[in-house]
């Protein structure tokens, strides 16, 4: 009971007090005007969940709103018309994933698994999808991981010759494999699949898309593929492949979608541990070039995020999935 109790009306330091929570309505909260870094911009806050994207634009322009989210970048001329609302956009710390279930017996031959990587033209999702406003990682890393950062590495790359050769050698013999998503979870998710299911089928494998509710029905008996998204949460490989796959990774662990080499996780655990920058970069250079050799996924890209916003409030998105009311950098023109 008093984990329930806790969950449903949690208590926490920051700019914000929990008033009430409906499911698939809303969010309400209170300001929390003792807040250590000022007295926030507002009395209270709402979050709605509104799906349909022309609800969420006329809310805004109505004054209903005053902040909306997942603007698609063809929207945002649209949201320019308007003289007292403006789209803000940041590429996310973030990348969207496809992830290979190694262990299921499809999915075995790592040159399969290769061959679905390099089927993907990523310039032309992104130029599809995003107008080429984003970009892939060359990749797992971001170059945020300042000296950690591999500036040479070319990472997942397009080559549909390569990937119809390794589709023959890999005796794949035509049978359908799923790719699992949850429709509408990731702006342009819907898109993206339907786009990468024609790059694969060109490079002679079929792939079918099975549509689901929600993670626990992507991850259950039978999973072959799915879509992801990779949240970098530090600047550094620490807070972003050794948490998403390292050794006490839900993909090694829990789900078992992934037996790494013992020569990745040794090396995850000197990232981890070393106090030598220059043991680190050696040890992550290690951990990537394990990583792509046996594919237990390939990135897509990091998406364009984008907010539509009154122009009157002084706030600016950050690169992650997180949104920041503190007084000190959430402020209303008045």
């Amino acid at each position: 009971r008093a984990l329930r109790e806790v969950r449903w009306n949690p208590v926490g330091t920051g700019p914000l007090k929990f008033k009430e929570f409906k499911k698939d309505q809303f969010a309400a909260f209170t300001a929390h005007d003792g807040h250590f870094a000022g007295k926030p911009a507002f009395k209270s806050l709402t979050f709605r969940e509104v799906p349909e994207l022309a609800t969420r634009i006329a809310g805004l322009v109505s004054g209903e709103f005053d902040i909306i989210v997942d603007i698609p970048p063809d929207q945002i001329p649209v949201i320019q018309r308007y003289r007292d609302i403006e789209a803000r956009s940041v590429v996310l710390e973030n990348s969207h994933v496809v992830v290979f279930n190694s262990n299921a017996p499809a999915l075995k031959d790592k040159r399969l698994r290769h061959a679905l990587s390099l089927a993907i033209d990523r310039k032309k999702l992104r130029d599809a999808l995003w107008q080429g406003k984003n970009y892939t990682p060359n990749g797992h890393q971001l170059k945020s991981f300042g000296p950690m950062y591999d500036a040479a590495r070319k990472g997942y790359v397009y080559d549909p010759e390569r990937a119809r050769r390794l589709v023959r050698e890999s005796g794949y013999n035509g049978r359908a494999i799923s790719l699992r998503m949850i429709p509408n979870y990731y702006l342009n998710g819907m898109e993206a699949a339907q786009i990468l299911l024609e790059m694969w089928k060109a490079a002679g494998i079929n792939v079918k898309l099975d549509l689901v509710d929600n993670f626990k029905q992507v991850r259950a008996k039978g999973i072959e593929m799915h879509l992801w998204s990779n949240t970098y949460r530090l600047p550094d490989p620490s807070g972003a492949i050794n948490i998403l796959y390292g050794p006490g990774s839900g993909m090694q662990r829990s789900y078992k979608f992934w037996t790494a080499p013992e020569a990745f996780n040794a090396a995850a655990a000197i990232v981890d541990t070393s106090e030598d920058m220059q043991e680190r970069a050696g040890a992550f250079r290690r951990m990537l070039d394990i990583f792509e050799e046996e594919m237990p996924i390939t990135m897509l890209y990091n998406p364009l995020y984008t907010y539509a916003t009154k122009k009157r409030l002084d706030w600016k998105p950050y690169p992650i999935l997180y949104m920041d009311f503190r007084a000190d950098v959430f402020r209303i023109r008045r």
